[in-house]
Order: C-alpha cells, then structure tokens, then sequence
C-alpha cells in the first residue's frame, strides 16, 4: 500500500495490528489453548488494582462494568460453567479492555492464556507459561526482550513477621524502591536483581517453601533454555492482587513499561466455587506494536 496520508498510516497499521493478532492466536492454539469469547459487560469486581473501570448500573440495579481484565471472567467460567469438565484447561483470547488510569481513558487489546486446574508440579505449570510467553514474543516478531520474574509468595515469606511488611509490599507494588529500602530488615534484599544462574548458585537468599518453589522455577526455564531471557526479580508486585506465586513481566527495549505480564492465582477461583491452581500471562497488543511487533511481517508483503 503506496501513500503518505493518515488514513494510509492508519490502515497500515491496522494491518500490522492484525497480523501479530493472527500471530499470537496461531501461537497459542499450536500449544493446545482454545480461545474463548467473554462477554464485554461484566459484574463489577472491587479492588483488584486495575484503576478506575467503567461502571454501569443495569435495569435491576447491578452495578456492571466494562471487563478491565481478562482473568477474572475466564476464572469466573471454569469456576462456575465449567465445573467437572477435564483438567487442565488452556484458554486463550484476543479481547478489548477498557480501562481509566492517570493518563486518562485507554481502550486496549490484550492477547492471552489461561492454564486452570490439572494435576501434577505447579513449578512445570509456570516455566510452561513462561516459556509460552516467549513463544508468543517471538511469534509477533520480537527478538529482543527479557521476563522479569518473581514470586508474591516469596516476598510475603521474606517479609513474614516484620513490623513494616504491609507497607513494604504496598511500596514495591508503586515501585517505590526507596520507600522499600526505607523499611529496612529483610525487606532490603527484595531490592536485589539477578541473572537465573545467579539466583540458583545463591544470589537468591531462600528460607521457606515460596522460594524454593521460585528456584524450581527457574532451574525448569534452564533447562528449558530460557536462562538468557529471565531477569529474576524477587521483589515483583504487580497491582493484580490476586496473585499467589509466580509472577512475570516482559520487557522489550525502547518500551518504558512491560508489554505484558502474568503469573499465578491459585486462590481465585475459589470466588465461586472450590480453589483450583491457575496460572496466565497477557500481552498488550499496543505496546507489542510501539516496540515494532509485525514490522517484519509487514515488510515481507
């Protein structure tokens, strides 16, 4: 497509948006994840960290709202419309959010997967979405990126029993690294940042459960050869609050904030019935495309 003009540049990148959609579902169905459809009006869920939503009331008088995430309604299906039906299941989708922060209204698109139920290692369930993510990184044609990965449960481990530990984890929530330090005692070592074989031969400092699930983790995604691609960062919190475990964010250069992210919510689904382990990423399509997601598609053609 020849021309200079705006509509020219909106159309192509219209097309380029749909190629690293078309990508990424190809991706996630090559891995034996289904798409599913979730409605746009959702019940409104209070606290999750999202920003402000935007609201409706109903004929009834339900307060509904434009879906801001898509965890919580794909947790909210297999809890309540799938119960009994074979485990695990891996859901995708492509879908619209909408979503009101600082910077004003935001209407974005998010690709994604969701691994809910099954039995076997949690720590294999998460190097398989992880190296999932990766996959989709790739699909969409980015080669350079790295997924900063910690763990919600190590940090409350770390923080257990510490005066200060509910402020410390809100201020790595906000990024706050020096409020963080500020708290002093362990809290501090969350602050630490390190490569995967760094972490294992003992940068990490590990003394319960949490974190010796977080090495298990990372000694999968060696294997996996994925080592070169994690930036282990133990005191990740994202604002979804209902996270338990693992937690990851990808990063792409040029790109002030992570393109998308993910992690654990063993917790969730027990909103609406019993608990079963979950783990998912999501990928923010807008920002795949600012960090030129598609660009070598679109030259191809």
């Amino acid at each position: 497509m020849e021309g200079g003009g705006a509509l020219d540049a909106v159309l192509r990148t219209l097309a380029r948006r749909r190629r690293v959609e078309d990508a990424l579902r190809a991706a996630l169905r090559a891995e034996g994840y289904c798409e599913v459809a979730i409605p746009l009006l959702q019940p409104a869920e209070p606290g999750e960290g999202w920003g402000a939503s935007y609201r409706v009331l109903d004929h009834e008088g339900a307060l509904l709202e434009l879906r801001p995430d898509m965890t919580l309604p794909v947790a909210r299906l297999c809890a309540a419309g799938d119960v009994g039906g074979p485990r695990p299941r891996r859901l995708c989708y492509v879908a619209t959010l909408f979503r009101r922060g600082a910077d004003g209204p935001r209407e974005l698109v998010q690709a994604g997967a969701e691994r809910i139920g099954g039995a076997g290692d949690p720590e294999d369930a998460d190097a398989e979405t992880v190296a999932l993510c990766a996959r989709c990184l790739e699909a969409a044609g980015l080669r350079r990126y790295l997924l900063a990965l910690g763990d919600v449960g190590y940090v409350r481990e770390t923080l257990e029993g510490q005066a200060r530990a509910a402020e410390a984890e809100e201020a790595l929530r906000r990024r706050d690294l020096v409020a963080v330090a500020a708290c002093g005692g362990p809290a501090a070592s969350l602050l630490w940042r390190g490569t995967v074989g760094e972490a294992l031969a003992g940068g990490l400092r590990v003394s319960g459960p949490a974190g010796r699930r977080l090495l298990r983790v990372l000694d999968a995604l060696r294997a996996l050869g994925l080592a070169g691609r994690v930036l282990v960062e133990p005191g990740l919190v994202p604002p979804g609050r209902y996270y338990t475990g693992l937690v990851f964010e990808a990063l792409v250069p040029g790109q002030s904030a992570a393109v998308g992210d993910g992690g654990r919510y063993d917790d969730l689904l027990a909103r609406w019935g019993r608990p079963e382990p979950a783990v998912g990423f999501a990928l923010d399509c807008d920002r795949l495309l600012a960090a030129g997601a598609g660009e070598d598609a679109a030259g191809a053609r």
